[in-house]
């Protein structure tokens, strides 16, 4: 006979906030990497939402409260480490457009 399947255990939200790699805004390689066409900065723009997602569905597991996927998204889009990504990224593209535009006029 074969065996009964076990019931599936859910993985609990861990509550950690992930470590990602930083641009160095001195190299315009790095710069071109992350903020150039298909650059990485959109990519862990997404890691760092689902990150913060995951954040406040620790918090709330944590008070035994019950909250809908869409709150879960407004929620993690003003959680304080997205913000934080944001400002960053937003740092490094403005430097990466201004060498950029220094590039193409030969400064």
């Amino acid at each position: 006979m074969p065996e009964a399947k076990q019931p599936r255990k859910r993985l609990a939200p861990t509550g950690e906030i992930l470590s990602l790699p930083e641009c160095d805004f001195t190299n315009p390689g790095d710069l071109a990497a992350w903020y150039g066409n298909f650059g990485y900065d959109e990519k862990f723009r997404k890691v760092r939402l689902a990150n913060a997602r995951e954040l406040i569905r620790a918090r709330a597991a944590l008070v035994e409260a019950t909250i809908s996927e869409a709150r879960i998204d407004d929620l993690a889009r003003q959680e304080k480490t997205y913000l934080d990504y944001l400002a960053y990224n937003l740092r490094g593209r403005q430097i990466y457009e201004a060498e950029l535009r220094n590039s193409r006029n030969g400064i």
